[in-house]
């Protein structure tokens, strides 16, 4: 159980405070009906939710147009798995702009916008000669890569490092958030994840490992024909661990949509605007007192997505169950389920599901607005039907 209060008050000499909290369960007696049921299996699902609002994108034009100027489904398609639909995404992003670092023509750095990066940063596209017409840098290939995995449904969001900016994106595949650092080098081969014992790594797992001085069990993973290099071995052109210092996370990924809250120029400046979530090992920062909001809360970084808690509960039938289910989905379109191995159809979240003697099978999973499906979650149970 997760609970929270709000304290506001209309008196400025005066604070709000909570006197009292009293929380009570309610027993119900169980229904006959349930001494005949045992749940074999249900798949077990702890939703995480952080303490912040994040804005993700919908649905959106500039979002469409991205996705079919630049063939972005095309370029997924080759991936086998979704790890590799997000590298072969990362590479891309990449090598849009193959110099990297140059401020071009017009000595602008553009806003954290894919559509207005990509214009300006091909020096064949934009007839700007041998060079790009505005900068382009780790922050501007992150954002490429942010903004093309939310055009293909994923979701994605900026990863700010200590003087280094990548993307985390969520993986149904490992259940998990997982670090793409599409830009870290001039050298666009340096692209990479981060990987231990195969599995990939978010930013706070690698800063852990990074304060432990264990990075020798981390891999860089860069895409062929570099392949795999254990942590102390990366390159020196590239940025190393300690960038882990102090990282933080930008509550939207809607920038396609508005530049507010943001920062119009960040690449020639640090970052100020005030709307990072920064992590600290402590509730006292130490290692960003500069910012207004830091956390040492995991799951404020790292909540749950795309998975359905399934929860089994009595009804007033013999043989029937009531079904709820939950799920943070973001731009959530509608929940799947299947019976006893049937076909997939559309379900509210909270249905009847009529047993049969014998065992029954469950399968839920929900689907977003851009039609990408979510995890499947399972329940299995067996039913003695009450003799008459």
């Amino acid at each position: 159980m997760q609970w929270r209060v709000n304290l506001v008050t209309k008196r400025l000499d005066q604070p709000p405070h909570l006197r009292r909290v009293q929380l009570g369960v309610v027993r119900e007696t169980a229904s006959p009906f349930l001494e005949n049921i045992h749940v074999l299996e249900i798949t077990p699902v702890q939703l995480q939710h952080g303490s912040l609002p994040f804005a993700h994108q919908p649905p959106y034009h500039r979002l469409t147009q991205l996705r079919n100027r630049y063939k972005l489904d095309e370029i997924a398609a080759k991936g086998k798995t979704e790890l590799e639909k997000f590298v072969l995404l990362r590479d891309w992003a990449r090598y849009t702009a193959p110099k990297g670092w140059d401020a071009g023509a017009t000595q602008w750095v553009p806003p954290w916008d894919a559509l207005v990066i990509l214009e300006t940063n091909n020096p064949g596209r934009n007839g700007g000669g041998n060079q790009p017409l505005a900068l382009c840098m780790c922050t501007h290939f992150s954002t490429i890569f942010v903004q093309c995995a939310v055009a293909l449904g994923y979701n994605a969001r900026h990863l700010i490092l200590d003087h280094h900016c990548a993307a985390e994106v969520w993986s149904n595949q490992f259940r998990k958030w997982i670090v793409m650092d599409t830009g870290n080098s001039t050298d666009p081969t340096l692209n990479c994840h981060f990987e231990k014992e195969g599995v990939p790594l978010n930013a706070l797992e690698i800063r852990q490992l990074w304060k432990a001085n264990r990075t020798n069990e981390i891999e860089a993973v860069y895409t062929p024909p570099r392949g795999r290099v254990r942590g102390p071995d990366m390159s020196k052109n590239q940025c190393g661990f300690g960038t882990y210092r102090r990282f933080a996370i930008p509550f939207r990924n809607n920038h396609l949509a508005t530049p507010f809250p943001g920062e119009l120029e960040q690449g020639e400046s640090d970052y100020y605007c005030d709307q990072y979530l920064w992590w600290e090992d402590r509730a006292v920062p130490t290692e960003s007192p500069e910012y207004g909001k830091t956390t040492c809360r995991p799951a404020d970084f790292y909540w749950t997505l795309n998975e359905t808690a399934i929860d089994l509960q009595s009804s007033d039938g013999d043989d029937t169950l009531t079904v709820a289910l939950d799920t943070v989905t973001p731009n959530f379109d509608k929940f799947l389920v299947a019976t006893d191995g049937g076909k997939w159809e559309s379900r509210p979240a909270s249905f009847a599901w009529k047993l049969r003697p014998g065992e029954n099978k469950l399968q839920v999973k929900s689907v977003n607005r851009f039609g990408i499906e979510g995890m499947e979650s399972v329940a299995r149970v067996g039913f003695t039907s009450v003799a008459p």
